[in-house]
């Protein structure tokens, strides 16, 4: 599911304005999957938001995309509905837009690492202090994120997926409870081994945009064996915890200009 959002200005009664934008949500919803034989718009939500402008209606439109990432759809449905929305809410459509925080669209993968692979007890102690520091720290853990995106981004990148718009997500989910965090964690499990997990937003598509004109993208999916969106993702974010593993094993085994 991706969000759409219509920004209303001039609202004069924020409280009037949401009780009839949800009154009429059939009617909003029917024009929205006017522009859709595949994709539909399933919810309308409202809320009001203070800006140095003064108070706001944000509508929010939720859309299952299906297999595809998205962006185009949900723009043309904002479009669609804005006239009506602006009539409903007694305002002026400004703003008619997907948001690339795609928090209804998260991909959880998890992985166990043993500590004779990685090289011993020590590394694994070490690793998770590494952990620790990124979790208490943000100049930390915004390069934590970023040995993430390293791997995240090069899948993104083979199947001609939204780089931009992944790693904008990924940047505010971490960010979302108002202190920025590391994406992934890695604990040591009972038996001494390392465990890590990671969830992100992943807006990514199979189908539709340049995934459909590259002849290369359409390869990598084939041996990806990726058959729909979310497996994609889950290729994507296995990618990307991956790379996070393996920068910190370099890292606390003496750093990467030593190592190379």
């Amino acid at each position: 599911t991706m969000i759409g959002q219509i920004q209303l200005v001039g609202v004069k009664d924020l409280g009037r304005a949401k009780q009839r934008i949800l009154a009429n949500k059939e009617g909003i919803l029917q024009e929205a999957n006017a522009q859709s034989r595949t994709r539909k718009a399933i919810d309308v939500e409202a809320r009001g938001i203070d800006t140095p402008r003064g108070p706001m209606l944000v509508v929010e439109l939720s859309v299952d995309v299906k297999d595809s990432m998205g962006a185009n759809v949900v723009n043309s449905m904002c479009e669609a509905v804005a006239p009506l929305v602006a009539d409903l809410g007694e305002g002026k459509a400004n703003l008619r837009v997907v948001s690339n925080l795609a928090a209804r669209r998260l991909v959880h993968v998890k992985a166990i690492a043993t500590e004779g692979d990685l090289g011993g007890p020590e590394v694994v102690d070490r690793i998770v202090a590494a952990v620790d520091f990124a979790e208490s720290d943000p100049w930390r853990a915004v390069t934590h994120n970023k040995g993430i995106m390293n791997g995240v981004s090069a899948v993104l990148l083979a199947t001609s997926n939204d780089t931009r718009a992944v790693e904008a997500g990924a940047h505010a989910y971490a960010a979302i409870t108002g202190r920025y965090r590391p994406l992934s964690t890695w604990r040591k499990t009972d038996e001494g081994n390392l465990m890590g997990e990671l969830t992100m937003p992943m807006a990514v598509g199979i189908v539709g945009g340049a995934i459909s004109t590259n002849p290369t993208a359409k390869i990598v999916l084939k041996i990806l064996r990726a058959r729909t969106a979310t497996e994609l993702g889950e290729v994507a974010a296995s990618t990307g915890l991956a790379y996070n593993l393996a920068a910190l094993q370099v890292l606390v085994m003496g750093g990467i200009k030593r190592i190379s």
